[in-house]
């Protein structure tokens, strides 16, 4: 696929709806909120509960988002490739506040910081990496007391849409979640299929085109 010249930092979506029938998305920093009933890979429906996101994307595969939450080594340049997920958990204004973003579009993400109550409110961020000639959409979250879980889905962007071959970039989302967690929670996890429902990138594909991604669930926990 062709490549081309992009920002250092593009500013992907402001997600968390996924079709016409949830709430829309309505600009940059924004998202709906959702407490519908999403749809796992093997069929069974997967509560959710309301959330808002936004999600950033680098043009090369290093972390660039770092919070107080974040582990010492994750901005090691010799960290091994099984080192492409973290999860920082933001619970304070001054976590906030401390928060570093190395991009163009370091500006949507205070906004979307900067918007959170953290009386009421936490904010995860989940950094992963993605081949560039993917999307990747939030599809539930579940914040319980002591467990923090994410669903996510990909698949191949749409064939008039330029990207790079073979080129692996990071991805950071913003997630916002109705409850103020004290601590991080001991368990977190997540999981992530290889096909999503048709609705999800009907916006970005002409025509609802689908990718014929067999579908597979990655599973990762942290607790």
């Amino acid at each position: 696929m062709p490549s081309t010249d992009l920002s250092r930092r593009r500013l992907l979506a402001a997600s968390g709806c996924l079709s016409a029938a949830f709430a829309g998305c309505a600009g940059v920093g924004e998202s709906g909120t959702t407490t519908e009933r999403t749809v796992s890979e093997d069929g069974t429906p997967m509560p959710s509960d309301e959330y808002d996101s936004l999600t950033l994307r680098s043009d090369d595969d290093d972390f660039f988002v770092t919070s107080a939450d974040s582990p010492d080594d994750q901005a090691d340049p010799d960290r091994s490739l099984s080192d492409e997920r973290s999860v920082d958990f933001v619970l304070t204004e001054d976590e906030a506040s401390n928060v570093r973003i190395d991009g163009d579009d370091a500006d949507a993400a205070r906004s979307f910081l900067g918007a959170t109550d953290f009386e009421t409110e936490s904010i995860v961020i989940e950094q992963r990496t993605i081949d560039d000639c993917y999307r990747r959409h939030l599809l539930s979250v579940q914040a319980n007391p002591d467990e923090f879980r994410t669903q996510y889905c990909r698949r191949l962007k749409a064939p008039t849409t330029p990207c790079e071959a073979d080129v692996t970039v990071m991805e950071a989302t913003f997630v916002r979640v109705q409850r103020a967690y004290d601590d991080s929670p001991s368990s977190r996890g997540s999981s992530e299929g290889t096909s999503c429902p048709d609705s999800v990138f009907e916006s970005d594909e002409p025509d609802g085109e689908t990718a014929g991604n067999e579908t597979r669930t990655d599973e990762e926990d942290d607790g």
